[in-house]
């Protein structure tokens, strides 16, 4: 079965939506720079980067076909939504962007690619070596 469209468009969007979180987080701490202590801008750049490095590598393994990164996508996606909802603030746009692109890691046609990919690869774990 090939990729839907719908695993290629929510994948792309997020990885969009990363590098808009890399580019904001450079620029933001280039800024602060002059006016915070450069270890902490170190810092901040430092656990940013983390992140970033895990949400790549969560992004590269829901394109290659593993749920599971598709369900640990969508909770980080929740938890950093309810914040605003749950303040009465609301949802910022990127927020919006991010929750359309789980949706779309979701649909019937995303949730049967991934059932596949699962059973191919069980189905090769099975085979006798």
């Amino acid at each position: 079965m090939p990729k839907p469209s719908t695993v290629r468009w929510g994948v792309t969007i997020l990885w969009i939506g990363l590098a808009l979180t890399v580019a904001v987080a450079v620029v933001g701490a280039a800024a602060a720079g002059v006016a915070v202590d450069p270890a902490f801008t170190f810092l901040v750049l430092g656990i940013a980067g983390i992140v970033c490095l895990l949400q790549a590598g969560l992004l590269l393994a829901a394109g290659n076909g593993y749920g599971w990164a598709r369900v640990v996508l969508t909770v980080v996606t929740v938890l950093g939504v309810a914040p605003g909802l749950l303040s009465g603030e609301g949802l910022n746009l990127g927020s919006v962007v991010a929750v359309v692109a789980v949706v779309l890691l979701c649909v019937p046609s995303s949730n049967a690619w991934y059932a596949d990919q699962a059973r191919l690869r069980a189905q090769e774990r099975a085979r006798p070596a």
